[in-house]
């Protein structure tokens, strides 16, 4: 079983992720922005595609390759369930991955955190971003970009703690369902 949490940086995934991991006995948590953070590190700009000199290692075809190459790897080679808390807001690559990782597993499942704009800027500022970094200044395009019905399945959080998202994935997951 794959899930994937996704939504615009401070809508809750990496909370919702760290809480779920431990409900879903053999399950690790995969972020592809660690993939993304390496490939901006050790792939020089000078070095990238035009189309890849955007800053946004989204834009950089090799990062939803690696993503989907090593999902794959860690479900065969652990025998494992992966949530992936992710920020993937361009439907074509998202259509990509999405297509590719049921290809891996059909089981997949896949959440849109939603946030108003303030109710994101409040969490930045309370996690300690400052005003001018990177999550701040796209959180409009971010906003923006999930209100695309592609995305659905929709969580809605401004009023939700990370525990009642965690339910709300909780009861769509089949494996959970059985429990009750």
């Amino acid at each position: 079983m794959i899930i994937m949490i996704n939504g615009a940086v401070g809508s809750g995934k990496t909370s919702v992720a760290y809480m779920l991991q431990p409900m879903l006995e053999k399950s690790i948590i995969f972020d592809p922005e660690e993939i993304g953070c390496m490939l901006k590190r050790i792939i020089p700009d000078h070095v990238r595609l035009k189309e890849e000199q955007t800053g946004d290692y989204q834009d950089m075809e090799l990062w939803g390759i690696l993503t989907v190459k090593t999902a794959r790897e860690m479900i065969e080679r652990y025998n494992t369930d992966l949530i992936i808390p992710t920020t993937i807001y361009k439907p074509e690559i998202f259509e990509f991955i999405v297509k590719e990782l049921k290809a891996i597993d059909p089981e997949l499942y896949h959440f849109c955190l939603e946030a108003s704009e303030s109710t994101i800027y409040q969490r930045l500022k309370k996690r300690g971003d400052e005003l001018n970094e990177y999550t701040y200044t796209q959180t409009l395009k971010y906003t923006e970009a999930f209100k695309n019905h592609r995305f659905e399945q929709f969580i809605q959080t401004d009023d939700k703690d990370t525990d009642d998202i965690v339910s709300v994935i909780m009861n769509q997951l089949p494996v959970y369902q059985q429990l009750q």
